[in-house]
């Protein structure tokens, strides 16, 4: 992630092309071919790094697996040529014609395309990515402490996964698809992790967005017995990040520290043009939309407070689920939020206060007595609590546990 180390690295293991004085057989790096008649001319796996073919004729030859990064094709004429596994990373394809060239789909290129366009469809992995990130805050987090089939945890993740595929293989194929049609050009288009046609991509985006849609809003399956489960209160879902411990912490923040040093770098040597046009920064876009949602996960997990795991000193929700597990949400005695699930017998007993009017709502205050612990906890609080609510706890829990006091209102 240090981009001084890579940049002296490249320095020192050769990063130019042309650094070599002694040619070996068959290489042709950095050499001045403009104009040159290359027709039907068999260049199987030839190195024609930074290379001059502005305006050569390549029609009807072989570039099998050449290496082409960086060199001038502007002009060329690829008429009928083989393409099959070319790397043209970082080569000028600007009026390049390609008409009836083979092995175009294996043709590796930068996710900027020819005429410097960026392409839609890589920029949208990031975005998607963060889609991701907030469907796991939002609703992978309740699904985890709150279902107790694992099957429906597997499916949600899976879910995302699919959708987040599905919609760039949909962004790609919106892409080439442009670029066939109004350039001609789709062998420039990166063709992403699927190398087909842009029609095929299509069928497999929208048919990976609809086995996530089907992964991911299909109902619960009933359990073999129904489980009763009453929420009171607010309960929210654990928190976005585990609580570390200060060295774990350090060390996840050192880690965020270099890659806003490597966002930083390499932004920098982009704007002065100072990175090599091949390598680790020829996805220059693609690396900083990586490397920043890394970063802002890894200093969001070293500013996560140490604390989370702590009990709840006061209580905001409270769910219960018969025979089961109680899950506690609420505020630490640091104030900072705190959730817990303990097992069924902790609930040592409830407290339903309700005034003596029928129109108001009543009240509950909960009595639980922690796993190993030698004295129960009263939180100090009291959670809303409907008519409706009373009455399904009642059934839930047994007489002993359940202590009514009628209040007069205010």
């Amino acid at each position: 992630m240090l981009i001084i180390g890579s940049l002296v690295a490249l320095s020192l293991f050769g990063a130019s092309p042309c650094v070599s004085p002694d040619e070996p057989r068959g290489r042709l790096a950095c050499t001045d071919l403009h104009g040159a008649n290359l027709a039907r001319t068999d260049l199987t796996g030839a190195d024609l790094r930074g290379s001059d073919l502005s305006g050569a004729d390549l029609t009807q030859s072989n570039l099998t697996g050449a290496d082409l990064r960086d060199a001038d094709l502007t002009g060329a004429n690829l008429t009928r040529t083989n393409l099959s596994g070319a790397d043209l990373r970082g080569a000028a394809l600007d009026g390049v014609s390609a008409a009836e060239a083979s092995g175009v789909l294996t043709v590796r290129v930068d996710p900027v395309g020819a005429g410097a366009y960026v392409q839609v469809g890589y920029l949208l992995l990031g975005p998607a990515g963060v889609f991701a990130l907030a469907w796991w805050r939002r609703r992978f987090g309740l699904l985890a402490r709150h279902k107790a089939r694992r099957a429906g945890l597997i499916a949600g993740g899976v879910g995302v996964a699919l959708a987040v595929g599905g919609l760039y293989l949909l962004c790609v194929c919106v892409v080439r698809g442009l670029a066939a049609a109004v350039t001609g050009w789709l062998w420039a288009a990166d063709p992403g992790p699927v190398a087909v046609g842009p029609l095929p991509q299509l069928g497999i985006g929208v048919a990976a967005l609809w086995v996530s849609a089907v992964l991911l809003y299909m109902p619960e399956r009933p359990a073999t017995e129904p489980v009763s489960r009453l929420v009171i209160g607010r309960p929210t879902p654990g928190p976005r990040l585990p609580g570390f411990g200060s060295r774990t912490r350090g060390l996840l923040g050192l880690v965020g520290v270099l890659g806003l040093l490597d966002l930083v770098g390499v932004f920098v040597l982009w704007v002065l043009d100072l990175l090599p046009a091949w390598g680790p920064w020829s996805s220059v876009l693609g690396h900083l939309v990586v490397v920043g949602v890394g970063t802002v996960v890894l200093i969001r997990a070293a500013r996560a407070p140490s604390d989370t795991g702590a009990e709840p000193a006061t209580l905001s929700g409270v769910v219960l689920v018969e025979e089961s597990y109680v899950w506690l949400s609420g505020a630490s005695a640091s104030g900072r939020p705190a959730n817990r699930a303990v097992p069924w017998d902790s609930l040592e007993r409830v407290c339903l206060i309700q005034t003596l009017d029928a129109g108001r709502d009543g009240r509950v205050r909960c009595t639980i007595r922690p796993p190993g612990a030698a004295e129960p906890v009263e939180y100090p609080n009291e959670l809303p609590l409907s008519h409706a609510q009373a009455a399904r706890l009642r059934d839930l829990l047994p007489d002993d546990k359940v202590i009514e006091i009628a209040r007069v209102p205010d």
